[in-house]
């Protein structure tokens, strides 16, 4: 689920640094692109160098494998045909030494851990570069509208997108609610702008889409920080209502879909308003947070490479800190119970685990401090099951054979389990081969993929989310 994504190097990439003003002549020699590999044990990371000495910024960098691009470094220097770069926020040096036109060899030196890794640019014309083919381009055999949606009851004004299919209508409608984290209407990550390939391919196909940025995101005012999945709810029922208004939308046949935790906001307001025309549900969970939690480190881990050992070391000490969470209602005994676990423990381990684990006093406040939060507290406690239950329209869930953060395995039987004791009368449980969280096409299904993928949304995917709908509202 995307809160949990804790994307450190990527998100690290995506900041902007400040450079100092140096002289241009320095730089001619370098003019163009540069390419070259950053190997490690475990990893081989793509940089490119785009030079132009005319520019008040002479080098930008680009991590194309991170979907990262026009990084500035905080410090620049060519001279003596030496160039060297200082990036403070990654905590790493690159020094390279000219060698001719179409070479430079030196290193990337990262100070954290103390690694120098070898590192060669070659010029080139054709440097790789990020691509995102799915991402929507003009013409549009559709029309869009911008939407400004009054939550009164919470003071907030949501403004989103509404494509609409060419034609009289009414259109059949989906409402599209984005994960974890702040979202805008396109639910973007890495340049993934998932939520716009959704609406466009479903538009072009006959069915109108509404997508909008979340509390406190983009157009839509509001507080992120303070707010929970019943406050993504409410927000979600005012879009419904509002949308059902719409002249040339069928008020019988607007859904909702949401991916991750938008799954469990959908299911949320389906429960609570009988006349939504249906459910999907991408990737959302059917078990409470501490258990996704506490499954996906576990699976993240593994496919990350971490040893046995090491994996049922975290499994066990997370499952402490979630029953403790569970267990001690009060923020302040919690606090205090957390940080006597944290200690003990590291009185029980060696330092060298304690240190491999992230097991310190720091890391203690830092994990109550998430714990803490009203988002966390909401979502870690919330049984997706109470209000699966009480819908009665028709249902779609959809998830990745590969997601590791909403695992199949998991989720699936949970919804399977739901559905026949309520005896709901129509839904519908997919396995997607080959799909990770995103709905990407994956190989491992690794976070480490998403941004190296080039396919947003997929074309499977896609197809069967359409399909169902227009199966779905003509038989209903």
């Amino acid at each position: 689920m995307k809160k949990f994504f804790h994307f450190s190097i990527l998100l690290s990439f995506m900041l902007l640094f400040s450079i100092k003003t140096f002289g241009q002549i320095e730089y001619q020699k370098l003019d163009g692109s540069w390419q070259g590999y950053i190997v490690s044990e475990k990893d081989t990371i793509v940089l490119v160098f785009d030079v132009d000495s005319e520019s008040k910024t002479p080098v930008l960098m680009t991590f194309p494998n991170f979907a990262m691009q026009d990084v500035r470094p905080q410090g620049m220097r060519f001279a003596n045909d030496t160039l060297q770069l200082s990036i403070s926020a990654l905590a790493a040096r690159i020094q390279l030494v000219y060698k001719n036109e179409n070479e430079m060899d030196g290193f990337w030196i990262a100070s954290n851990s103390k690694d120098t890794l070898s590192l060669q640019m070659q010029k080139t014309n054709h440097p790789l570069r990020i691509n995102r083919p799915q991402t929507p381009k003009e013409p549009f055999p559709y029309s869009s509208q911008i939407i400004i949606v009054q939550n009164k009851k919470a003071k907030v004004s949501i403004e989103g997108t509404l494509t609409l299919p060419q034609g009289k209508g009414p259109f059949p409608c989906v409402i599209l609610v984005t994960g974890s984290g702040p979202q805008d209407r396109n639910s973007e990550i890495l340049m993934h702008k998932s939520f716009w390939v959704i609406a466009d391919y479903l538009s072009r196909h006959g069915i109108a889409v509404f997508r909008y940025d979340e509390r406190g995101v983009g157009k839509t005012t509001g507080n992120f920080s303070t707010s929970t999945s019943y406050d993504f709810t409410d927000d979600l029922l005012a879009v419904y209502t509002h949308l059902r208004k719409h002249k040339n939308l069928n008020k019988k046949q607007i859904g909702l879909a949401g991916h991750s935790e938008g799954g469990l906001v959908c299911a949320m307001a389906a429960a609570k308003n009988k006349n939504v025309g249906f459910y999907i549900s991408l990737a959302g969970p059917a078990v409470r947070g501490s258990e996704i939690l506490l499954e996906q480190s576990k699976q993240l881990f593994m496919v990350s490479g971490k040893d046995e050992e090491y994996v049922n070391f975290e499994y066990a000490f997370r499952k402490k800190i979630f029953e403790m969470f569970h267990s001690i209602s009060d923020s302040q005994k919690f606090a205090e119970a957390m940080r006597e676990y944290f200690e003990k423990t590291m009185t029980e381990i060696s330092e060298e685990k304690a240190k491999e684990h992230n097991i310190s006093k720091p890391f203690a406040e830092m994990w109550i401090m998430q714990l803490s939060s009203p988002w966390m507290k909401e979502f870690m406690s919330i049984d997706p099951a109470n209000y699966l239950r009480k819908m009665k329209c028709p249902v779609l869930v959809m998830i990745g054979e590969k997601d590791f953060q909403v695992p199949h395995y998991q989720n699936l039987p949970i919804y399977e389990n739901v559905f026949s004791e309520s005896k709901h009368p129509n839904y519908t449980l997919l396995k997607m081969p080959q799909l990770n969280h995103l709905f990407q096409t994956a190989n491992t299904g690794s976070i480490s993929e998403y941004g190296r993928i080039e396919e947003t949304f997929s074309p499977m995917a896609l197809e069967t989310m359409k399909d169902w709908i227009l199966k779905t509202i003509k038989t209903n």
